[in-house]
């Protein structure tokens, strides 16, 4: 299945043109949660704070948005 991995926030949408195939919703999710924690540690990185407000659409070709992954909840609790 071709899905597309859409980084978002509340006054910006970074639109992934050119998709990825997966064999299941379920790889495409793993990908979204990767994909999200590497954008964290890269604004770790550069001694940005943590980007709470952002999020990972999942969706399909026609934008049929499958999942809402927000980043928050890749953030470990203490």
């Amino acid at each position: 299945m071709r899905c597309f991995l859409h980084v978002v926030n509340d006054t910006v949408f970074f639109r992934d043109g050119e998709g990825e195939d997966f064999a299941d919703l379920q790889a495409a999710a793993q990908e979204a949660a990767q994909v999200a924690r590497d954008l964290m540690a890269n604004e770790l990185r550069k001694g940005e704070p943590l980007p709470v407000r952002w999020r990972i659409l999942l969706t399909t070709a026609d934008d049929t948005v499958l999942l809402s992954l927000p980043f928050t909840h890749l953030i470990p609790s203490a």
